[in-house]
């Protein structure tokens, strides 16, 4: 597994300056899935200046009424995490996945308080 590299080496070789990503890695930009990770999706606008991006998936059947999943990333990641995990549950339900407030495709004003009740 030579031509693989993790999200922990990413973010060491960013914080060393990039010098530690293998060439192969820095030049694959705009095929595969960098495409689905920089694609602007659908946005909602929730007021008080935020917008929320997400990404919704449903792989099944088009007449079906799936039950749906709401997919919350973690923090400091966006919804593109639950990328792999699209395949398998999308045919079972349909998957709504947003960015929380300040990652992704989200906006975040300047202020923002990470509450329950803001986040919610």
């Amino acid at each position: 597994m030579a031509n693989t590299i993790s999200r922990r080496g990413i973010l060491q070789a960013v914080a060393l300056g990039a010098s530690g990503i293998p060439a192969w890695a820095q030049q694959t930009k705009g095929i595969g899935p960098d495409e689905y990770y920089n694609k602007n999706g659908p946005v909602v606008d929730v007021g008080t200046g935020v917008r929320i991006g997400y990404r919704e998936a449903w792989l099944g059947a088009p007449w079906e009424k799936p039950e749906p999943m709401l997919l919350i990333h973690g923090n400091i990641e966006s919804a593109i995490v639950w990328y792999g995990w699209v395949p398998r549950l999308g045919s079972e339900f349909r998957l709504l996945m947003p960015d929380m407030p300040g990652f992704g495709h989200s906006t975040m004003p300047a202020g923002f308080q990470y509450t329950l009740p803001n986040v919610a």
